[in-house]
């Protein structure tokens, strides 16, 4: 059985930091944190927390919508108003944890329920008993929770695409209908008013779904409609309609559409035709604006729909509920699996600690474990003590964890000295490797960490893993907690690559240069991109420079890592170099790199004209972008390729010798393609970048660029830590879909490109002055 735990014994309260500010001076303060009030979140000049926290209502927000806590996870920096309680565990691990099971907690019986309002004292929620099992069945039920809802994401994903594609086939036959006909909802359905039905007749069970404007709130045995039926309800002054296929109780604030025998369309035809007029089970918003059909509920008899040509009604009807059969299918799956999820939970919160299963982590989610419990002992030391630091003593047992595998880390992790069984197994493969040097010297450097928390570490990687813990891993170990604020340990900023762009670069490279022997990446990091390059080539000899010699000692044990002999990064600053040995550089086929964005001054006087990179003009002192893209360009070899991730600036400032170097730059005809990526989608929250693509130069005014906008093709992703507003991420399919598009622009077939994308002559682009993929093409 699981121990029960008070919430006051596992957690700390940081109810006394919270502030009250007055309507007025909220209206007045519009900063760049989230102040938690009553209704939710306001801008706020100043943060008060910093670090992942539980945010649970005391006055306001007590509840959610299945009537238990409404406990919402926190993660970066933030302040909240007396009307909650805010409080955090230990470490981010296990307040996540806290969180997921408040949020499965009944309020019922907890809170107190007076006449206007429901309130949670602060000492209610201090004596809230909850199940506190081991560190490795919390975190395995964290995970469970993960995996559920990738999965519900994923199906409803699926669903969306769907009824989209059912949307686009309705749409796509009007198209080819020179003169669609205009029938009403009333010539084609028998309209039924909706009727009250009074709670005690309300079920889970029943015959009918129980329908009103807010969706299905249960089921009843009373008359309904046996027909397949559409219900369609009142949301202020939008519709929203659902496709009820086995028949429907429509409640008194719907009313449901039947189809009449002679109607053209099938009911899920009409389904499709109607979310073609903005009337969806629920409200779309976009850009903050409501995209819906608005008109009152008891005019809808007289809404005119288009119906397509007779001709092309049998295969569209047939499209389409094959569309709706999938979609139905799909909803099966859904609640089959939100049965079994709930099952488990529910074993789980009752005691069972068996009931959840170990499932998989991840190697990240893994090495976040090892990097707080090392973090922790670390701050118990120094208050100097950073996660740079706690990671970079994780490290070498990651490298452990990733040549050794699971079995044999199993076994070392239930020795009585983890830590230093996994040490010596390491420094044996290092020795039947033949390695030594900075790898090896490392392991020698004195560990900070105590025995416990080095042994605590190990276990933390004893987990079944998702997939192998290879040397992508490592690097995002070592770039993802890098050093923000030496006066705040906490406050540090991850400069890890995101994988999609990474994987896009190596892919377009790839494209643009099937037949490369060499790349050079010019700010390598830690060698995330010439790692992607080496993937699609494992013959591709590569180079690379890197600010920090730790970057090319954490590239070193990513390319051990990976069974990897590739030359080792060289620690330096590319655009410090001298001249005259830019000039002797050797050239390289591919040119790849995600570029510093906006960094600022970086030479201590006025770059020299002869200096050879300044290919297109002399780049400004106290602003590196066209530096940084004309020191890579420069270095590329003819016939070669560059593929930089660049900032926009580069693309459209209109500042001093910017607007002239661009002049150059597209005179000259050497940008192949520019592709413009979502913003938010780097976790340091740098400005959107573009993707430039490099070749030779080209004289004639018809020479084309293929100008990619993904501005609009990023998904929000949920990630707390963004106190600044949701991050997105480019979906892999997306990052295969431009790929796909340029490798079809460059063999000639240019004639069906999707939306995103255009091609542009070098006369038009020289016109506008610009080489911004939004200035040519929509998102």
């Amino acid at each position: 059985m699981i121990e029960m735990k008070r919430v006051q014994d596992i957690a700390t309260f940081y109810n006394s930091r919270c502030v009250s500010v007055r309507g007025t001076e909220r209206l007045l303060r519009q900063g760049p944190y989230p102040l938690y009030v009553e209704t939710g979140t306001v801008p706020f000049d100043d943060f008060l927390f910093d670090g992942a926290f539980i945010v649970q209502g005391g006055l306001c927000n007590i509840e959610n919508e299945r009537g238990c806590f409404a406990a919402q996870y926190v993660k970066g920096r933030f302040s909240a108003s007396p009307f909650y309680h805010v409080l955090a565990c230990d470490c981010a691990a296990d307040t996540r944890y806290l969180r997921e099971v408040l949020v499965r907690t009944p309020v019922r019986g907890r809170a107190d329920a007076g006449g206007q309002s429901t309130r949670l004292s602060e000492n209610s929620l201090r004596h809230l008993p909850v199940p506190w099992p081991g560190k490795r069945e919390r975190a395995a039920f964290v995970s469970l929770v993960d995996a559920y809802n990738q999965e519900a994401t994923a199906l409803k994903k699926q669903v969306g695409d769907l009824t989209e594609g059912g949307v686009k086939i309705f749409q796509d036959a009007l198209d080819a209908t020179p003169a669609p006909r205009m029938l009403t909802l009333a010539e084609m359905c028998r309209i039924v008013p909706g009727r009250s039905l009074d709670a005690s007749a309300r079920s889970n069970d029943g015959h009918y779904p129980v329908v009103s404007s807010q969706g299905v709130v249960g089921h009843t045995d009373e008359s309904g409609i046996d027909e397949p039926c559409l219900v369609i309800g009142q949301a202020g002054q939008f519709l929203v309609g659902q496709l009820m296929t086995e028949g429907a109780f429509p409640l008194s604030d719907s009313v449901a559409l039947v189809m009449k025998e002679d109607a053209p369309l099938s009911i899920t035809a009409l389904s499709f035709a109607l979310f073609n007029e903005g009337i969806r089970p629920r409200l779309r918003i976009v850009d903050h604006q409501v995209d819906a059909r608005a008109m009152p509920l008891d005019s809808i008899g007289s809404l005119a729909v288009a119906v397509p040509d007779d001709s092309l009604l049998p295969a569209l009807i047939a499209q389409q509920q094959d569309i709706e059969d999938r979609i139905v299918r799909l909803g099966e799956i859904a609640r089959a699996a939100e049965h079994r999820f709930a099952h488990v939970v529910a074993q789980f919160m009752e005691g069972d600690e068996q009931a959840v299963p170990m499932l998989p982590q991840s190697p990240h989610a893994a090495l976040r474990n090892g990097v707080e419990a090392a973090y922790r002992n670390l701050s118990q030391q120094s208050a100097d003590a950073t996660y740079d630091d706690a990671a970079w003593e994780v490290l070498p047992f990651a490298v452990a964890r990733s040549l050794l595998g699971h079995e044999q880390w199993s076994t070392i992790a239930n020795t009585e000295n983890a830590a230093e069984a996994a040490l010596n197994a390491l420094c044996c493969e290092l020795h039947s490797l033949n390695l030594s040097g900075s790898i090896a010297s490392l392991l020698e450097v004195p560990s900070a960490l105590d025995l416990a928390t080095r042994n605590e570490v190990v276990r933390d990687l004893d987990v079944p893993l998702s997939q192998p813990m290879s040397g992508a891993d490592i690097r995002w170990l070592t770039q993802t907690y890098k050093q923000a604020s030496p006066q705040n340990p906490q406050e540090y900023v991850s400069l890890a690559p995101t994988e999609a762009v990474v994987e896009l670069i190596a892919q377009l490279a790839d494209i643009f240069c099937p037949h490369s022997s060499s790349a050079l990446d010019p700010c390598a990091l830690s060698g995330e991109v010439l790692a992607a390059l080496r993937k699609r080539n494992p013959d591709l000899q590569t180079a690379g420079l890197t600010p920090l010699p730790s970057d090319a000692l954490a590239d070193a044990f990513g390319r051990l890592c990976d069974n990897e002999d590739a030359s080792p990064l060289t620690a330096g600053h590319a655009l410090q170099e001298r001249s005259v040995e830019i000039a002797s550089l050797k050239r390289f086929d591919i040119v790849a790199s995600i570029l510093p964005c906006n960094e600022g001054e970086w030479a201590t006087a006025m770059p020299r004209a002869e200096d050879p990179r300044w290919i297109f003009g002399i780049p400004p002192r106290n602003k590196a972008n066209l530096a940084w893209l004309q020191h890579a360009f420069a270095c590329r070899a003819e016939g070669g390729v560059a593929v930089l991730a660049a900032a926009n600036a580069i693309l459209h400032e209109s500042r001093g010798s910017e607007p002239s170097t661009r002049a150059a730059l597209i005179e000259s005809g050497c940008v192949r393609a520019v592709i413009a990526l979502p913003g938010r989608i780097f976790a340091d929250r740098r400005p959107p970048m573009s993707i430039l693509v490099m070749g030779d130069k080209r004289g004639e005014d018809s020479c084309e660029t293929l100008f990619i906008n993904l501005l609009g093709q990023g998904e929000n992703y949920a990630d707390a830590s963004n106190t600044a507003g949701p991050s997105q991420v480019l979906p892999a399919f997306m990052v295969n879909q431009t790929a796909a598009v340029v490798k079809s622009w460059l063999s000639g077939e240019s004639s069906n490109l999707p939306s995103f994308a255009r091609v542009i002559p070098k006369s038009l682009i020289r016109k506008e002055g610009v080489l911004t993929p939004w200035t040519f093409v929509c998102a």
